[in-house]
């Protein structure tokens, strides 16, 4: 109930990397890590292990919540200073 495999179609690398690091900065994530099972193929797939506080699928949605709120603050950061520069 603490480990789950979840796959993800139609994207790479990219989003395999930010996923783990955003579930690792999780303090109840134990083990978080992405492969791709074949390079020609746009999948991969995440293990995830916690320590029970919280399920895997739980923690996946936290962790992605997060990330999507600090691509949001990047973005007004880049934007405000994009603005600046201009300026």
């Amino acid at each position: 109930p603490t480990t789950a495999i979840f796959t993800f179609n139609r994207d790479g690398q990219t989003l395999g990397g930010l996923l783990v690091s955003a579930l690792l900065a999780l303090p109840c994530v134990i083990f978080a890590a992405y492969k791709v099972p074949h390079p020609l193929f746009f999948v991969f797939e995440l293990r995830l292990t916690t320590d029970g506080s919280m399920g895997p699928k739980e923690a996946l949605l936290e962790a992605s919540k997060n990330m999507v709120e600090d691509l949001v603050m990047l973005g007004r950061r880049f934007t405000h200073e994009w603005e600046l520069l201009k300026q």
